[in-house]
């Protein structure tokens, strides 16, 4: 049988949309590969037509979830920079809005033990977007030095990260709500005045010398 042009891309895409689903509900040990392809509308056996292994699969969902997230929570923020912009992920990321959307915004709290134990592909994934918006966070936190920015950008990153998954694993609403302030305010204040806090990358500032 022939299929038409783009078939094959539009059932990976498929694969790919159910995959973030099921691993985000059920998890990546929990979500098996006959669930996904039922629930992409296909048979278990045409999965290996589109993914080496199960573990290749959770670093392709990771990926387009990294980007996907990354976009809703970045948007609108794009004629701001420096501190602003970090001031304004931050108070995004640990928001209400956010909280209220498991199964959408940043698959970290989702999925991170299960990246652990997954295998070095999804691990690999998750490393290098992880090691990109911490940069991307850096660059309006204070510091001497690059390495001092990006030190402080991954642990804003933990902190924003470690908040939501255990606000999410809270039954008490009220204590939630509480968990997301006390880490918005602190993360908030590690964010120097607007005027203070705009630093190139460190790709920006290595080209800037040359």
């Amino acid at each position: 049988m022939r299929y038409p042009s783009g078939h094959k891309n539009r059932s990976r895409q498929q694969i790919l949309d159910s995959a973030a689903r099921v691993f985000r509900e059920r998890g990546y040990a929990g979500g098996g590969v006959g669930e996904v392809m039922q629930g992409a509308g296909m048979t278990k056996g045409g999965f290996y037509a589109h993914f080496r292994s199960k573990e290749s699969l959770l670093a392709a969902a990771l990926e387009q979830a990294f980007e996907t997230g990354y976009q809703q929570l970045t948007g609108g923020l794009g004629d701001q920079h420096g501190s602003a912009w970090t001031a304004g992920v931050i108070s995004r990321y640990l928001s209400i809005e956010h909280f209220d959307q498991p199964l959408g915004g940043c698959p970290v709290p989702a999925l991170l033990s299960e990246v652990h134990r997954a295998g070095a592909e999804p691990r690999k994934t998750f490393e290098t977007h992880m090691l990109e918006l911490a940069n991307r966070l850096s660059q309006g936190l204070a510091g001497e030095t690059t390495e001092h920015r990006l030190d402080q950008g991954l642990a804003v990153l933990a902190l924003l990260v470690g908040g939501m998954s255990m606000a999410r694993a809270t039954n008490d609403r009220a204590l939630a709500e509480r968990l997301l302030a006390a880490c918005r305010a602190f993360a908030l204040s590690a964010v120097p005045p607007s005027d203070e806090g705009s630093h190139d990358s460190p790709a920006t500032e290595d080209s800037d010398r040359n």
